[in-house]
């Protein structure tokens, strides 16, 4: 477990401990809320109704990941809900995700303001010719 706590932490603590706080009304939720979720080897999952379960990461965790799905090995630079969504496909949780995606996109360089041309339109990562795309930094050499 981290030194530092998070989100994680009192829902890891009453799965595992049955530790809950002494205000009822906060134990209640905690208690609904972590009907939710379940650990396998020491990991929290979040359940779904139609998905496998989501890793539940912690907020150090988070900036690696959305770095990882955001760039991509074809530097797709997918946008925030498109993000999000992604995150979800590759099977990981927390909270704000879907508020953190949009931040870290916004934060992205290359979809500043500054790399949108005058007709409005981004530059395209792939190459000018098509028999170049075997050769871009996607999979060929």
């Amino acid at each position: 477990m981290a030194d530092v706590s998070s989100w994680i932490d009192p829902i890891t603590n009453f799965l595992e401990n049955g530790k809950l706080s002494d205000d009822d009304k906060a134990a209640k939720a905690l208690r609904r809320e972590a009907a939710k979720y379940t650990i396998i080897q020491g990991q929290l999952f979040k359940k779904g109704l139609s998905q496998p379960l989501l890793k539940c990461l912690r907020p150090d965790q988070t900036d690696y990941v959305l770095s990882e799905l955001h760039e991509g090995c074809c530097g797709h630079h997918i946008e925030g809900k498109a993000l999000a969504q992604k995150l979800v496909e590759a099977g990981y949780y927390w909270p704000s995700m879907m508020s953190d995606s949009q931040k870290f996109v916004k934060k992205c360089r290359r979809l500043s303001p500054s790399t949108i041309t005058p007709s409005g339109v981004r530059p395209s990562r792939w190459p000018a010719y098509p028999q170049k795309i075997a050769e871009s930094s996607c999979g060929g050499k």
